[in-house]
């Protein structure tokens, strides 16, 4: 890649996050709730049709970059696994984003130990391998996060405990 083409990237990049910074909070409430959010003032549809503008900018620009399939995969695939280990919105964002540069960095320095095999390579199998392993403790995980314990000292799942009773507390 040229120096120009870096500089427009980098230049997309700033821009991307300019939008997505603004448009963060009602892109989170129409995609939680968009029956809620557009009773509520929220015009989804705009909503949609710009983060789709944006993701579709954003994909385009790091395919040139990275390729395609790349691209992909670390928009798909960290996403997916953060979402077995929380059901919180900005909770699955920031993993998703952590497993996907760790899934980067880690197959580009991998690449410098394997010569033989491309570092697109390694960062899919990391990224698919924080998938695996997202989809086998990601139970035990969300299973942790509601017996969380209650003000009243009585944890969410304990036999005995009614809603009756936690209503009441």
């Amino acid at each position: 890649m040229s120096t120009a083409q870096i500089v427009l990237l980098a230049g997309i990049a700033l821009g991307v996050a300019a939008v997505m910074g603004v448009l963060w909070r009602p892109l989170l409430f129409a995609s939680v709730d968009p029956d809620v959010a557009q009773a509520r003032g929220v015009r989804t549809g705009l909503l949609g049709l710009i983060f789709l503008f944006v993701l579709a900018v954003t994909v385009t620009e790091a395919a040139q970059l990275v390729g395609t399939l790349l691209v992909l995969s670390l928009a798909i695939t960290p996403a997916a696994a953060a979402q077995r280990l929380s059901a919180s919105p900005s909770a699955v964002s920031l993993l998703s984003v952590i497993f996907a540069i760790v899934s980067a960095e880690g197959g580009l320095l991998l690449s410098f130990q394997f010569a033989s095999v491309k570092p697109s390579v390694l960062i899919v199998a990391i990224s698919f391998s924080f998938y695996i392993l997202a989809r086998l403790f990601g139970p035990f995980m969300m299973n942790r996060q509601r017996q969380r314990t209650l003000p009243s000292g009585q944890r969410i799942g304990d036999q005995g405990s009614s809603l009756a009773e936690l209503h009441h507390d």
